[in-house]
């Protein structure tokens, strides 16, 4: 049981390193490829958080806690804490802070087939319309 444990540590650090990974792609990204660099968020996260939940049962199972004593209590605690700093680090990461929505999305991004691309006046306030 305890190698078990070892062995999802293990698997928990790697997932943190490809999610470090992830998260220097997704700020070197822009536009839709961000969508596709920000699925795998959806994949990572999860994954690690699975692993370091099976650690702590295993913790639990083996008596790691002292307190409470009740063993229900203990699940209840530890698996609840688990969940709000995984809420809170989900709530850290880059993806839900980008704002992207269709509005937005349209007019920094979309050019008729054919044309020039054209920066969105709304990155440069300093310019106006005119001077595109």
């Amino acid at each position: 049981m305890t190698l078990f444990a070892v062995l999802l540590l293990i698997a928990a650090l790697l997932l943190t390193f490809v999610y470090q990974a992830c998260v220097g792609d997704y700020q070197r990204l822009a536009g839709p490829d961000k969508v596709g660099a920000g699925i795998l968020f959806a994949i990572v996260l999860p994954l690690r958080w699975i692993c370091l939940a099976g650690v702590f049962g295993l913790c639990i199972a083996k008596g790691g806690f002292p307190w409470p004593a009740s063993r229900v209590a203990q699940y209840l605690l530890v698996f609840m804490a688990h969940a709000v700093l995984g809420f809170i680090s989900l709530m850290a990461s880059p993806v839900p802070s980008t704002g992207i929505s269709a509005k937005n999305f349209r007019g920094q991004f979309a050019r008729t087939p054919g044309a020039p691309f054209r920066e969105s006046p709304r990155r440069h306030s300093h310019r106006t319309l005119r001077s595109l």
